[in-house]
């Protein structure tokens, strides 16, 4: 995607918790004035984009605190989600049970990984978020809710080229 700021939709990757949350996304912005909905398609998950959306303009939101003066513009929205938690973490093979005292575990390095049925969902993350122009997290507002939006932004942002 190449053009000035100015003059192209600005496209915004949508990652929600649920399945369901993403869908009932999708069927918001298709019922948007001028939304023009392409075919969903499946990857790893269901993946709906929209362009056409209007929105409060993305490069432009911070610098008005007066919500009723800021632009909006058409975006083009890709909608996904995932399905709870990424990763996972866990201590080294070498802090397991029985294999050292409880106290080294407070200076142990924790190792995150990524389970062989979540390795699908991080790569369709990696292919969505590389010239996508923001993120928008669509999660449950709760401490894991929280935990799952820094798994998902650190994968997203890994891959912007943006």
């Amino acid at each position: 995607m190449t053009g000035n700021r100015n003059t192209r939709q600005p496209t915004l990757l949508n990652v929600a918790e649920k399945p369901s949350v993403a869908r009932a996304l999708a069927s918001v912005f298709d019922r948007m004035p001028d939304s023009q909905s392409a075919p969903m398609r499946r990857e790893a998950a269901q993946i709906f984009t929209h362009s056409n959306v209007l929105f409060p303009d993305v490069f432009s939101q911070g610098q008005n605190n007066n919500m009723a003066q800021q632009r909006v513009r058409p975006h083009r929205m890709i909608t996904t989600s995932v399905r709870g938690h990424l990763a996972s973490v866990d201590f080294g093979k070498e802090y397991g049970w029985n294999k050292c005292s409880p106290d080294e575990l407070f200076e142990a390095p924790i190792d995150v990984f990524y389970s062989d049925d979540m390795v699908p969902l991080q790569k369709m993350l990696i292919n969505l978020s590389r010239n996508v122009d923001a993120l928008v997290l669509w999660l449950d507002c709760d401490r894991e809710g929280e935990a799952i939006g820094d798994e998902v932004l650190k994968v997203c942002v890994e891959s912007n080229c943006r």
